[in-house]
């Protein structure tokens, strides 16, 4: 999990690179939401992502980095409740 400061209302296209994989850390997390991650289609593409948008000086919000074979029990729990 990573945190970023937010001022844009928009995300880099290079988040999309690797987005099954963050899906995928969703899945193991919390499996209770993997019938609704399963029906996410990973093709669909709207108007937030834009790297033409984000600004430079502009961050992501709390985000999963998808590395969460390695993560403690207390830092699942923190993972869950955000």
């Amino acid at each position: 999990m990573i945190y970023l400061r937010v001022k844009c209302a928009h995300l880099s296209a290079t988040i999309l690179e690797d987005i099954d994989i963050r899906v995928k850390a969703i899945k193991s997390m919390l499996p209770n939401l993997a019938d609704p991650c399963d029906k996410v289609d990973l093709a669909l593409r709207s108007k937030i992502w834009s790297d033409k948008k984000v600004k430079e000086e502009s961050h992501h919000a709390l985000m999963s980095t998808g590395k969460v074979e390695k993560l403690t029990n207390n830092e699942k729990n923190i993972m869950t409740l955000i």
